[in-house]
């Protein structure tokens, strides 16, 4: 066995092993919602079952990836390995198309959630007793 293939395998072993911790993470939350509930705020129910699918995504994606990469390295499947190679390139590429738009606009994003997060509907609110539509 050589040492690429050996690398393969046990980098793919480690990206499922990771899926399954975040697919099984998700999973937690998605049955559990309450508890993070309590912990978190009264109006995070909605974020925490969003973000619950999303990690059970993002973990079943990572547990495809990772076995696709280990049956291709360990038998030495083209094929595989092609796909493999192709999905790395495609969420590789995605990252870099969704990542550049946030770094160009993170003052927008951070006033946002600067926003959400009631700093500025509270200092209105103190200023102009008027204006109470933040809280709403």
């Amino acid at each position: 066995m050589s040492v690429a293939k050996c690398f393969l395998v046990i980098l793919n072993v480690i990206i499922f092993v990771f899926g399954v911790l975040i697919m099984g993470f998700g999973l937690w939350v998605l049955s559990d919602t309450q508890r993070f509930i309590a912990v978190l705020q009264e109006s995070a129910a909605r974020q925490a079952k969003v973000s619950s699918y999303i990690f059970i995504g993002v973990g079943s994606l990572s547990i495809a990836l990772g076995f696709l990469g280990c049956i291709g390295a360990i038998y030495e499947i083209r094929c595989l390995l092609r796909l493999y190679f192709t999905c790395v390139l495609l969420i590789l590429i995605a990252e870099v198309i969704i990542g550049i738009p946030i770094y160009f606009q993170r003052d927008r994003v951070y006033l946002l959630t600067y926003i959400r997060e009631g700093g500025l509907c509270d200092q209105l609110s103190s200023e102009l007793p008027v204006y109470q539509t933040c809280a709403a």
